[in-house]
């Protein structure tokens, strides 16, 4: 499952080049990759930094300022338009805190929908697409489910011998992705590079992402970030005020019962629902949604039914 060693000409980092050049020149198809913090540091790592590398050694467009990088949905499906309108091969696309875009706890939603069912489609674009969160669990389960790799960042502060100043290093350590389908879980495989120089071949592990260089990108991403953590906050306000009003709107225990009475009932329906003897709760959600016309936006409650399932079917 190793896949062969990237070729590093000079800077360690040049395998945020390779990636793309290998999967969209070579194999001719999309990739989707994940960013995120390590297991000991979730915030303040670079990640973001090293989006804007991706997208600055492989797209030209980023040398123009930061007008494919996004936060929402909406901007995010009129960019892949303008990707596909374009037709070049290694274009790159940032979906910046993804983690709040595509959430996890969201995961029936439209937003959730529309992006999944675009990374499930857009290989033929032959585009890197980079989701940037503070850890991938936060994504929804469909989506990540689709990457070809996961870039795992930390940060090293340097200090010289005088120890007057310091300086920030965002240190990368990527892998490939492989889906376990019988197990539903990720596998994960260090990535490896030959160097030339050395004739040596080395897993890539910290290495150092060197500085974005375009000023133009940085000025307009940092203005991006400031306006989408402002709108962020303003849909918070509103979400919290509509509160009451979602609650009022969950399903009701007659609701639930109804549901398990149904489904318990219908033999087409639970072969439909059961994968290799689990309970897919993405498909019990949409059995929900198309047979009793209820829509469910709350994972604890398809959660529950999924368990009170299991016990009525005698299933561990």
């Amino acid at each position: 499952m190793q896949i062969p060693p990237f070729y590093i000409k000079k800077y360690p980092d040049e395998f945020l080049k390779g990636i793309v050049k290998r999967e969209t020149k070579v194999f001719k198809r999309g990739t989707l990759i994940t960013i995120g913090g390590s297991s000991y540091r979730k915030t303040g790592t670079g990640k973001s930094w090293t989006a804007l590398r991706i997208g600055e050694l492989n797209d030209r467009d980023f040398k123009k300022g930061a007008s494919k990088v996004v936060y929402f949905v909406n901007d995010f499906l009129k960019i892949m338009d303008e990707v596909e309108e374009k037709k070049r091969p290694g274009q790159v696309v940032v979906v910046d805190e993804a983690g709040s875009l595509i959430s996890s706890d969201s995961w029936r939603s439209v937003v959730n929908r529309a992006i999944s069912y675009t990374v499930q489609t857009f290989r033929y674009l032959r585009c890197a697409v980079v989701l940037v969160m503070p850890q991938v669990k936060l994504i929804d389960k469909r989506v990540r489910t689709m990457a070809d790799y996961h870039i795992s960042m930390s940060i090293q502060k340097y200090a010289p011998d005088d120890n007057k100043y310091k300086r920030t290093i965002y240190l990368a350590t990527p892998y490939a992705l492989f889906y376990d389908e019988w197990n539903d879980d990720m596998i994960r495989k260090s990535l490896l590079a030959y160097i030339p120089s050395k004739n040596r071949i080395y897993r890539l592990r910290n290495v150092p992402i060197r500085p974005v260089k375009s000023q133009k990108l940085i000025e307009e991403y940092e203005g991006l970030s400031m306006r989408y953590k402002k709108k962020l906050r303003e849909l918070l306000a509103q979400d919290i005020r509509n509160y009451e009003k979602t609650l009022r709107k969950s399903l009701s225990q007659e609701d639930i019962n109804n549901i398990i009475e149904g489904i318990t009932k219908n033999e087409e329906l639970l072969q439909n629902i059961v994968i290799n003897r689990k309970i897919d709760k993405d498909l019990l959600a949409q059995a929900i949604q198309q047979t009793f016309d209820l829509e469910v936006h709350n994972q604890k409650i398809v959660s529950t039914i999924a368990k009170i399932l299991k016990k009525r079917l005698g299933m561990r």
